[in-house]
């Protein structure tokens, strides 16, 4: 029986991963500039619109809870392919969504939920590198969300 040896990532790297994980799943911090042109094209009220944003706030957190739960079930990098897949066809299906309701389900959820889980997974896997000054790093990636909107 072979055992698969305990690799950690090389800093640089998750680093890299991470930056490039997170930049894009801060733009849930961008959801007012959308607001506008999805009134247009749903033809629904702002109060429905802001609805998504809330809704999209409930769920992040959801997600951010449900990442921890994961680890040790599901191996790191598996899991942060999973929350890209998540994120993206959450954001996919809000770029086709013919209404309020299917906006709600890919931006407010999927997405969302993918991008809370992303936001701690990636915080945990760079955490698990060996690094020189985990205190910055981890303020580097926390400031790329809001960076990223």
């Amino acid at each position: 029986m072979t055992t698969r040896p305990n690799v950690r990532a090389h800093p640089t790297a998750a680093l890299a991963a991470a930056t490039i994980m997170s930049l894009p799943l801060g733009s849930i911090y961008a959801y007012s500039v959308l607001l506008a042109p999805l009134e247009q094209l749903l033809q629904a009220r702002r109060s429905e619109l802001a609805s998504v944003f809330g809704i999209s706030a409930v769920f992040f957190t959801i997600g951010a809870n449900l990442a921890p739960r994961l680890f040790g079930w599901i191996r790191a990098p598996l899991l942060v392919a999973l929350t890209g897949a998540l994120s993206s066809a959450g954001v996919a299906l809000a770029a086709i969504a013919p209404s309020l309701s299917w906006l709600i389900l890919g931006y407010g959820v999927l997405f969302a939920t993918g991008g809370g889980m992303a936001y701690v997974v990636v915080q945990q896997c760079v955490n698990a590198a060996p690094l020189a000054r985990p205190g910055l790093v981890n303020g580097y990636l926390v400031s790329l969300f809001p960076l990223g909107a």
